[in-house]
């Protein structure tokens, strides 16, 4: 089940920067560390704050990670208020198309890594619901 699942950045205490999927490409993954750089392998998430603020290192980040990379941690918005935590990054954001391919794709392998998809049905269910109310209610739930 932990294919697809990407670690939220909150406080950044309890992520190690090195070996949890926390950024999100094609697909959940850790960062890449600078080829010139020296590597610390327990870094912690929160390590590349400015210390007791929920802000971005920025030189640090940049000189931890590589450039592709340090972009995508400078894009994310962690909190001190609130705990790391799983999330489901396997969609995409962009197309409901992709998201229903993907999920009729998984339906299909006999030995699937997702789990059981009893599930299915209730989420195109309210899809089609939630699609009917905005079109013809113009409202969203």
């Amino acid at each position: 089940m932990n294919l697809g699942l990407v670690k939220q950045i909150g406080d950044g205490k309890d992520s190690n920067v090195w070996s949890i999927n926390w950024l999100l490409d094609t697909s959940a993954l850790p960062p890449m560390y600078r080829q010139d750089s020296l590597v610390d392998i327990t870094l912690k998430v929160c390590d590349l704050f400015i210390p007791n603020k929920d802000i971005w290192d920025k030189e640090k980040v940049r000189e931890t990670l590589t450039p592709e990379d340090a972009e995508r941690v400078l894009r994310l918005k962690p909190s001190l208020s609130r705990l790391d935590s799983d999330v489901w990054g396997g969609f995409s954001p962009d197309s409901t198309f992709l998201n229903l391919h993907y999920l009729v794709a998984c339906t299909k392998k006999r030995n699937s890594e997702l789990g059981n998809f009893k599930t299915f049905p209730w989420i195109l269910w309210n899809l089609w619901k939630s699609r009917n109310e905005l079109v013809f209610e113009n409202s969203r739930s």
